[in-house]
């Protein structure tokens, strides 16, 4: 299921376990946004701990892609899919070079993941949770056709402010993408 990718501005190089743990802890640990809102973490982690807490690649179930400008350069973040029961998958994605955001990175990159994991992938269900003060993701999920599922409430605790804070579940079926890519073909 793990192939290069590219979109008109990025190419989307699949990744292994080393790459992703260096290209993450590198690139991440001391983003203190980062850690709060993706770790939930308020503090950088050990490498051990960081080994724990992150979701790695085995090119079965987990797959992670560096994003990387197709001008060439380092990779300005990494996209992640888990496979799940039932013809299911998750998504997520963390772009640590600041100079990208604001600039339609996510939505252009899971455009192509989500057609090739529809595409070419044993799934039917994409489904993806995210922080509710997360306006951009929020933004960003809806302009792609997910639909709001769910709110769990009170889900994650913030490590920095120490407040309780919901977590929005959205969701997208393969027939739904299907319709909406032919809507706009």
């Amino acid at each position: 299921m793990l192939q290069r990718l590219e979109t008109e501005r990025f190419v989307l190089r699949p990744l292994g376990r080393i790459e992703a743990y260096r290209i993450g802890r590198s690139n991440w640990n001391h983003d203190q946004e980062i850690m709060r809102n993706l770790i939930h973490s308020a503090k950088p982690l050990d490498p051990w701990r960081w080994l724990k807490k992150m979701v790695w690649v085995n090119g079965k179930t987990k797959f992670s892609y560096a994003i990387v400008p197709r001008d060439g350069g380092e990779p300005i973040g990494i996209h992640g899919m888990t496979l799940q029961k039932h013809r299911s998958a998750t998504l997520v994605v963390a772009i640590h070079d600041r100079a990208y955001w604001g600039k339609q990175v996510v939505a252009e990159i899971r455009r192509a993941i989500i057609d090739h994991a529809f595409e070419h992938g044993v799934i039917d269900r994409l489904c993806c949770t995210v922080n509710a003060r997360n306006i951009a993701s929020v933004f960003n999920y809806k302009k792609l056709g997910f639909r709001h599922v769910g709110t769990l409430h009170q889900a994650h605790y913030d490590p920095v402010s120490k407040e309780l804070f919901d977590t929005l579940i959205f969701e997208l079926l393969k027939s739904d993408w299907q319709k909406q890519r032919m809507a706009h073909a």
